[in-house]
Order: structure tokens, then sequence, then C-alpha cells
């Protein structure tokens, strides 16, 4: 088995629930899925994100396999908050460090941190250190990486800002999930997902000691 396959299959198994032991002290998802509404609520009446329209329902034919009694099958959606990206017109951008960090796709990250190779003096959509980004668009659909620093980022950009949820385990889950988001996307000229995509994905998640 190559390497990449073994890193893929014990990604899959992890976010499956079969690589740890499951300790009743740790907790239930349900418990930590009720913190995280009201941490969604608490971030609402601050202003600090929007309220979002309801997730569909999951149905039990969308469940792909089984997980732990202590885990909770739900969309992806109600476990972060998501910012997409705008484009910056080259000319706007430069080489030379003028501004703030300006990413436009795969072609910035590297194996887990961006690479910062342009700037830009006109952002338009800013977001923080340490968010996750997914590509949406075009042939990199579905590969991730984390942000070095704050930056700007381009359309073909999102920034997943997880809530309450272990940033690494969320890494792990959409590096497991990157060909079935892949296999998403949509359009001729430039083909790729949209925000309902990724909202809706469904994520097994585990109490917060466990995704650790």
């Amino acid at each position: 088995m190559k390497a990449s396959q073994l890193r893929a299959s014990i990604l899959q198994q992890a976010v499956e629930g079969k690589l740890v032991p499951q300790i009743p002290e740790e907790g239930t998802a349900a418990d930590l899925l009720e913190s995280i509404r009201a941490e969604r609520e608490a971030l609402i009446k601050a202003g600090k994100i929007k309220k979002a329209k309801p997730l569909p329902k999951i149905t039990e034919d969308e469940i792909p396999f089984e997980i732990p009694e202590s885990w909770e099958w739900v969309r992806l959606g109600e476990l972060i908050h998501l910012v997409s990206g705008q484009h910056i017109e080259p000319q706007y951008c430069n080489q030379i460090k003028k501004g703030i960090p300006y990413l436009t796709g795969p072609s910035d990250f590297g194996e887990k941190y961006t690479i910062i190779s342009r700037w830009t003096e006109y952002p338009k959509v800013t977001v923080e250190k340490s968010a996750i980004l997914i590509t949406v668009k075009g042939s990199g659909v579905g590969k991730t990486n984390i942000l070095s620093e704050d930056a700007s980022i381009g359309r073909q950009l999102m920034a997943l800002y997880p809530i309450l949820i272990y940033e690494e385990y969320l890494l792990s889950f959409l590096k497991s999930y990157q060909i079935t988001i892949s296999n998403l996307k949509m359009g001729i000229a430039i083909p790729g997902i949209s925000r309902e995509d990724i909202l809706e994905l469904l994520f097994p998640l585990p109490p917060l000691a466990e995704q650790k």
C-alpha cells in the first residue's frame, strides 16, 4: 500500500471512531452539540457572525457508515462559521509585501500551512490566522490548508472557523473527505462547489476529548 493510501485509510478510520477507545467519562457529542449551539447564538447576538438559514435534516439514507453511540451525525454547517473569498484584480496585487497577504488557491498551499507570495493594499475579504482554507473552484477542489497569518482570500477559496470543535480533527475530516468533496463540483468552464455543498456535508461528531 502506498503511503498516501495508508494515510487516507488511517484518516478514514479516525473519522469512523475506530482508532481510539470509547470512554464514557468524556461525555457525549450530544452534550457538545448543545454547547456549540449556545456559542453560535452568543456569536450571533454579539454581531460576530450572521444567522444562517436552517440546514436540511439528516435522513437515514444519507448516513455512510456506523459511528460510536457517543458520537452524533450533524451537518458541518452546525459546527463552523464559513467565509467566502472574493476576487481582486491583478493590478491591485503586488509581490513587494505592500499591504496584506492575498491568497488565490492551492498554489499558495504548503504541506500544512499557507505560503505567502503576493500581497494587496485593497483587500475585500480578510480572514484570520489559523482559519482552515478549502479550495472551492478549479482543479484543486477539496484541497485544504491552515492559514499561516491574517490574509485576504480570492473566490477560489473559503475559510472555515470551527465553533468549539478541535481544529485538527476538522482538518483530518476534510482531508479524508477530499475525494467526496471534489466529486461534488459542477460547471464546465470553472468547476466548483457552493457554500451549501460545504455546509450540508455530513460530519461525524465525537466528544471533544476524543477529537483531540
